[in-house]
């Protein structure tokens, strides 16, 4: 057929991509231009958007073109898809979360968007469903570039929120379009032995071992989400290890698969509105919002909670943390709403119980991950004969699959003290080898190491400048060059990046056990804290 409809097409390529970017908002109220139309100094016009809306243009062609639909169909159908992916399409991290597979973002859409597929008719319906898929298709092969260019726009995004310089309209709009980008929505992109040091294996957020288990708990949080409470909350507590934040990876997920927004809230940036909140409500069954380290963030949680209870739209907060002490019991007695929120009946609390308790359960953890391990580093999988795996620190599931990389390792760690100096070892090497090829051999072994256990304690660094300063501090790196400074800094941001800019070695039981190790080498490590 003549497609003639340059502007249709146009228009549908334009919002998918605005909507990977800024959120549904760039679609709703078409505001695509925010996205396409920034500073050319901004690092978002290295990425060349307009060449992922030329792609997406031309498979919309080929669609067209390949079902032969009369022209009023066609029409219909292009305006139709491009409405249903403004109001519900996927954002990049989304995309990134279901490994921008076709059918799992179509199923997402094809959710979110229920109502108003069932009021077309079967003909709209599947065609636009079909469209959709295409997209999504077009999508994948591009997931790399998306990723890039996701990045570079939401650093432009959240600079200028926290750079107050703008119109306080401009402002308002950067705020909502970056209600997306306010959450975190996993997995981090695959393991690769060259990228990424070894302990990214055990990190949730990797999600290397395939997700096993905990069904009941899942099942109880969706009943819980589904509840009749405009807003509730629970808190998710249990011992560092025990699996809080896998578990809550994959609700966000499952979630997301029945029509919510869900994710982890970013730390480090403005608090979310209640605007923020509403528009990540919009045209969805719910939103839920997951605070990791709840005890280090009441702050947060006494503005979040507050927000949520204005925001109109039905919202569930999860808070993960490692016990319910007297962090909980302050927020419960705050003197206003929050509080009597908090210690009302839209609030619970549970521990998260081991994984694995008996031994069949426990081996299935293991082979499971020891499969996952060889696949992840090309290897062959062992024939291992029994492995002990009775020991008390196997409730947590982060020591089971320790364990599994220590037998993949040829290792015999039978306690968790072993497993952790194993894991420290092996971290230790991934430093040490990407120092020497960068010709900094000398600062390998503890000079290294000393600056990663300073990381850790502080938790984030905003950026370079801040990482420099306290890094020449370190007892063993007072002398260094400041190019050597860097070197080392630069080295942890690539390995442990945060929101910010650098966090700490994870996950955290590694993470402790590093920071012991540094202080019994140098007891006055924490005086460089103070500046020192």
């Amino acid at each position: 057929m003549a497609f003639d409809r340059g502007s249709l097409v146009r228009t549908l390529a334009k919002t998918t991509v605005a909507v990977v970017l800024g959120g549904p908002l760039s679609g709703i109220q078409e505001l695509s231009n925010a996205i396409f139309d920034l500073p050319k100094s901004d690092p978002v016009r290295s990425a060349k958007p307009e060449v992922l809306v030329d792609r997406l243009a031309a498979a919309t062609r080929a669609f067209a073109t390949g079902e032969r639909l009369p022209d009023g169909l066609a029409d219909r159908v292009l305006e139709q898809t491009t409405n249903l992916l403004a109001r519900y399409g996927l954002t990049a991290a989304e995309l990134a979360s279901v490994a921008f597979d076709p059918a799992a973002a179509t199923a997402i859409v094809r959710a979110r968007a229920a109502e108003e597929l069932r009021a077309l008719d079967e003909a709209d319906e599947a065609l636009c469903l079909r469209l959709i898929d295409d997209v999504h298709t077009e999508l994948s092969r591009t997931a790399a570039d998306i990723t890039d260019l996701a990045s570079a726009y939401q650093r432009r995004v959240l600079a200028d929120l926290r750079s107050l310089t703008r119109s306080q309209d401009e402002l308002l709009l950067l705020a909502r379009l970056s209600a997306q980008h306010l959450l975190t929505v996993g997995p981090t992109p695959r393991w690769e032995p060259a990228l990424y040091p070894p302990s990214a294996l055990l990190r949730a957020e990797f999600a290397v071992v395939p997700f096993w288990g905990r069904q009941d708990m899942l099942d109880d949080l969706t009943d819980w989400a589904s509840g009749p409470a405009r807003v509730a909350a629970r808190v998710y507590t249990g011992a560092g290890g025990m699996g809080k934040t896998r578990l809550l990876l994959e609700a966000c997920r499952r979630m997301r698969l029945a029509g919510w927004r869900s994710g982890f809230v970013r730390t480090g940036l403005p608090p979310l509105s209640a605007d923020q909140v509403a528009e990540l409500g919009r045209g969805v069954a719910g939103v839920l919002l997951v605070v990791d380290y709840g005890e280090t963030r009441t702050a947060q949680v006494v503005r979040l909670v507050a927000e949520a209870l204005d925001a109109g739209v039905p919202v569930r907060i999860v808070l993960l943390a490692r016990s319910d002490g007297d962090w909980l019991l302050n927020l419960r007695q705050q003197p206003n709403r929050v509080g009597d929120f908090l210690d009302g009946p839209a609030m619970s609390v549970l521990a998260v119980p081991p994984l694995a308790t008996d031994a069949a359960a426990r081996r299935t953890v293991f082979d499971d991950a020891l499969t996952a391990f060889a696949a992840a580093r090309g290897e062959a999988e062992p024939n291992l004969a029994a492995v002990s795996l009775d020991g008390p620190h196997h409730n947590r599931v982060l020591y089971l699959h320790m364990s599994a990389l220590a037998a993949l390792d040829g290792e015999d760690a039978s306690d968790d003290q072993t497993l952790l100096r194993f894991a420290l070892r092996r971290e230790q090497g991934f430093w040490d080898r990407s120092l020497v090829e960068k010709g900094y051999d000398d600062l390998a072994g503890k000079p290294v190491r000393q600056v990663a256990a300073l990381a850790t304690l502080v938790g984030e660094l905003p950026g370079p400048e801040q990482a420099v300063e306290l890094f020449r501090r370190a007892p063993l790196m007072r002398d260094r060059p400041a190019t050597a400074v860097t070197a080392v800094a630069d080295l942890l941001h690539d390995l442990y990046p945060a929101e910010s800019w650098l966090g700490g070695v994870q996950p955290d039981l590694l993470g402790e056990h590093l920071v012991g190790t540094a202080l019994r080498d140098t007891p006055t490590l924490l005086a460089v804290l103070n500046g020192a």
